[in-house]
């Protein structure tokens, strides 16, 4: 009977902390899609109300040939085409293929015109540039990633799994709530700004020169944080977008890792022990998003860092760019985003500046001393 009272014990205990995941799993399963039964969709959705559409625009700008450049061209709209119908099969079926992807002049690829519900594609044959407009309420982290890799004629990389081992989630979410290290250190920029005010930087660098046993995504992490840091001083919070497998009736399922640069800076290998330990933050941030349907909690959550530090690549590309821009036409709600895609050994970084308080000037002088880099 004492044995028979220990199992129920352990029993009612088990059961009772995976609640929150059983409930999450049945909610994923029964109801429909676009209801926005998830933070992170619901935060996606929130910044598409009112009067202005926000959107991702992607620029890649290519160094060939005419020759190759039409060789290449052939199949990517094809790709591209198949790509966005199987993703977004009931949301484009009463779309073109032109308006899906199609040929326009450079004056038009250059802008920022919002183009169509979902997703478009431009390509600009005279400049070799292709541009894209995303809507992210439906184009997650991973879907960008299966997107450069037909651009790039690569290998998609696999995005994390989330861990069905038991209490594994549920642990990683109790230590994230107990360690809070979601609450800033100290005041983040203000973006406080108009969509004229945004400023926008773009250079490359070389990951060649890495240290052996340090990540890519640390060693880009570190080159940047050193730069802003050296013309901005202070205790950066950084969130880092990890995107997970796909999930059904969810579009953006993602988790972050949570990071604080200190003032005085830190080492490479510093910075690579602290988002090892804090990798469980993404577990943890994952199951909440998806128990959470209120966007103010991804509002409320950029409002709280200094930078986005969103990283992508692609694996074995064959076709490599002279260098990929990406940013958005409406005001963050963080001071800071940075989106870097990596392609070989070869990583585009592009930062747009949505806060005043960031000396702008001072960015481009550091920047060009040590990149090359370029305005738009």
């Amino acid at each position: 009977m004492k044995l028979l009272n220990i199992f129920s014990t352990i029993f009612f205990i088990s059961f009772f902390i995976h609640i929150p995941r059983l409930y999450i799993e049945i909610k994923s399963r029964l109801f429909k899609k676009n209801n926005k039964l998830h933070g992170e969709d619901s935060y996606q959705n929130k910044r598409n109300c009112g009067n202005e559409k926000n959107r991702l625009f992607g620029w890649s700008y290519f160094d060939m040939s005419d020759t190759e450049w039409t060789k290449y061209i052939e199949n990517l709209k094809f790709n591209l085409i198949n790509l966005y119908r199987k993703e977004f099969y009931h949301l484009v079926e009463n779309i073109s293929d032109h308006d899906l992807v199609s040929f326009q002049s450079s004056d038009k690829v250059m802008s920022y015109t919002v183009d169509g519900e979902v997703i478009s594609t431009w390509i600009d044959n005279k400049n070799k540039i292709i541009r894209s407009c995303f809507n992210h309420e439906w184009c997650s982290g991973y879907f960008f990633l299966q997107y450069g890799s037909i651009i790039y004629t690569g290998k998609c990389p696999n995005p994390a799994k989330y861990p069905n081992i038991p209490f594994i989630p549920e642990y990683s979410l109790l230590k994230l709530i107990l360690n809070k290290p979601y609450i800033p250190t100290g005041k983040c920029f203000s973006t406080d700004i108009n969509k004229n005010e945004i400023k926008r930087i773009n250079y490359n660098i070389d990951l060649s020169k890495k240290d052996i046993g340090i990540s890519s995504r640390t060693y880009i992490l570190w080159n940047v944080m050193t730069i802003l840091n050296s013309v901005y001083s202070k205790d950066y919070n950084i969130l880092i977008p990890i995107p997970f497998q796909k999930l059904k009736n969810v579009w953006n399922n993602i988790g972050v890792i949570f990071v604080k640069w200190p003032k005085e800076g830190m080492t490479i290998m510093d910075l690579e022990t602290v988002i090892s330990q804090n990798k469980y933050h993404a577990v943890g941030t994952n199951l909440y998003l998806r128990g959470v349907t209120s966007p103010s909690q991804g509002k409320n959550g950029r409002e709280n860092v200094d930078l986005v530090f969103t990283s992508g690549y692609i694996q074995n590309p064959t076709i490599i760019p002279k260098y990929h821009h990406a940013t958005f036409n409406g005001v963050a709600d963080y001071g800071i985003y940075c989106l870097t895609a990596t392609m070989g050994n070869i990583t585009s970084i592009s930062l747009t500046i949505s806060t005043n308080q960031f000396e702008f000037e001072k960015l481009e002088k550091k920047i060009d001393e040590k990149y090359k880099y370029s305005l738009f």
